[in-house]
């Protein structure tokens, strides 16, 4: 198998590691973008969040997040990143850093998995939402249905030297958590 093929494999699976993998230590789905902001704000918004979770030693990866409140017709997106605890004594910390990022960001709620546990929202008073334990995911334009989903490209980094897989490689994953 040429390595260009194993890379195209890898990067189709994250979905898959996402669920499987992080679910284990837990993960974040977190965002300091607003849709009523301006883009200027949104994008210094997303700046200062981005140069934290630098600081906090989290693995990260950024994502386009869409959100559709209950008064939009149409979700706006919010660029948005998924955080990796990276083992279980960290998921309290990861925790306590996405409702700090709710209440600085003014964020409603932020998506929270705990270690082995479905998907949640909490507010940034910390409370879980109560219609909020997700316990299926889906994925592709079933996902673009749903009040919240999230999307990322499948690799994201040396696309010049893989030109030959950069049509599948640029295809969105799209997935959304549902009760």
């Amino acid at each position: 198998m040429k390595y260009e093929e194993a890379l195209l494999i890898s990067e189709g699976n994250k979905l898959n590691r996402l669920e499987k993998y992080h679910s284990k230590n837990g993960y974040i789905i977190v965002s300091a973008q607003r849709g009523e902001n301006s883009e200027e704000e949104n994008n210094k918004n997303k700046n200062i969040l981005k140069k934290e979770l630098g600081r906090t030693g989290f693995s990260f990866r950024e994502v386009k997040g869409y959100y559709k409140e209950f008064n939009m017709k149409e979700p706006s997106l919010e660029k948005s990143f998924i955080v990796y605890a990276g083992d279980k004594e960290k998921s309290k910390e990861l925790y306590n850093f996405a409702i700090r990022c709710c209440k600085i960001f003014g964020q409603d709620s932020v998506l929270v998995a705990k270690p082995n546990e479905n998907p949640q929202y909490f507010a940034k008073d910390g409370k879980q939402l109560d219609w909020s334990t997700f316990t299926n995911t889906i994925y592709g334009e079933e996902a673009k249905k749903q009040m919240a989903y999230t999307s990322f490209n499948k690799i994201s980094h040396n696309l010049d030297k893989y030109k030959k897989l950069n049509k599948q490689l640029k295809k969105e994953n799209t997935f959304s958590f549902v009760q």
